[in-house]
């Protein structure tokens, strides 16, 4: 999913877990298929089960999913909200990615390399350094660097999604201000930065030669867009 979609899909997520947590209840089974989207595309979280509270105490039992399970649960300690939200970490990087995260068919081996190694997300031009930094918190094999619940990584998702929002609509201002140059600017700006832009050798050649041309007219510059699809629809 792009980024955008997938961080509203995990906010819903984490209101609920947010819910269970402020109650003492931690889900320790947060997974793809524990989630149910509605008819109203709002996110449901499912199938507490094996959920336990805060102050239950260790008893060594390893319960949940391994690929999900954050390094504490898999070596069986006292239930944290810090657990879910490193669950919730995972499912957010596979929601953009579209692949699983910790690519793993033995559990056992799963669960002792979730111990041991940093889970990091690939690198990807649509996923900014803000939301990536985000992510890499939630997954952090140390709970104490993690987001301390999931209301904290929620906020943090909401900060970013209102930052972008607050971006885009004071850029598209600037624009609107500076007349034809500043859509020109603001369209440059977006092929020099975005890295979603289809990589198209000889269009992207040929734009950049006339965008940076004293005499081309942006008419020049419109008409070499057009005759791409893919560099019309962006």
């Amino acid at each position: 999913l792009p980024p955008r979609r997938a961080v509203e899909l995990m906010v819903g997520v984490l209101d609920a877990l947010a819910a269970a947590h402020a109650q003492g209840i931690v889900h320790r089974d947060l997974k793809p298929s524990n989630v149910l989207l509605g008819a109203d595309g709002r996110a449901r979280v499912m199938d507490f089960g094996i959920a336990a509270r805060v102050a239950g105490g260790a008893d060594g039992r390893i319960v949940g999913t391994p690929g999900y399970l954050s390094p504490e649960a898999a070596r069986g300690e006292a239930p944290s909200p810090r657990m879910d939200v490193f669950s919730a970490g995972v499912m957010l990087a596979e929601l953009m990615l579209g692949q699983r995260l910790l690519h793993e068919s033995d559990p056992l081996r799963a669960l002792r390399r979730v111990q041991v190694e940093d889970l990091q997300l690939p690198p990807s031009g649509d996923i900014d350094d803000g939301l990536r930094s985000i992510v890499q918190r939630a997954l952090s094999r140390d709970p104490q660097q993690r987001h301390d619940s999931a209301a904290a990584l929620r906020d943090a998702l909401t900060a970013w999604l209102q930052a972008g929002a607050a971006g885009g609509a004071a850029a598209d201002a600037a624009d609107a201000a500076g007349g034809t140059h500043g859509t020109l600017d603001f369209l440059l700006r977006r092929m020099r930065h975005k890295s979603d832009f289809p990589a198209l050798g000889e269009s992207v050649v040929r734009i950049q030669r006339t965008a940076s041309s004293e005499t081309e007219s942006l008419g020049s510059l419109s008409a070499e867009i057009l005759r791409d699809v893919a560099l019309t629809n962006k």
